[in-house]
């Protein structure tokens, strides 16, 4: 009786294996993502002064990363993404908390000219010099 019972279990899952692999499906080829570029700029913050740095960008994803505050990483500052005008940042995304390993993220519609502004927001007490690293995906 064991016997038995094992052997058509056996049966029903080799059936079962049978019929699964017999199913066809067909799926959209996967999408094909972009290699993000990165790269990084550097700069000072003066106190109550402000950086702007600009620079050409595709549509997509932007990311701005604070990776270097110094002389202390643990000052609070102003990070800002935003279109450039050809004369000013215009403002989108803003974080006047920004300490060290910071990250803001936008996604621009359409390719054009970008614009990240580093700024003291009233708790710097000694001049600071900062690296960020925008990466566009």
């Amino acid at each position: 009786m064991f016997r038995r019972l094992r052997r058509a279990l056996s049966v029903a899952a080799l059936a079962a294996t049978a019929a699964a692999g017999c199913e066809t499906t067909t799926s959209p080829p996967p999408e094909e993502q972009p290699d993000p570029t990165t790269f990084s700029l550097s700069g000072t913050i003066t106190l109550n002064g402000a950086t702007t740095h600009h620079f050409p960008t595709g549509a997509g994803e932007i990311d701005v990363r604070l990776k270097v505050l110094a002389p202390a990483d643990n000052v609070v500052i102003g990070m800002a993404l935003g279109i450039w005008t050809g004369t000013t940042c215009d403002l989108r995304i803003a974080d006047d908390n920004a300490v060290f390993n910071a990250l803001l993220i936008g996604s621009a519609t359409a390719a054009g000219e970008f614009c990240v502004r580093m700024y003291d927001v009233g708790k710097l007490s000694d001049v600071s010099d900062y690296t960020i690293d925008i990466t566009h995906f």
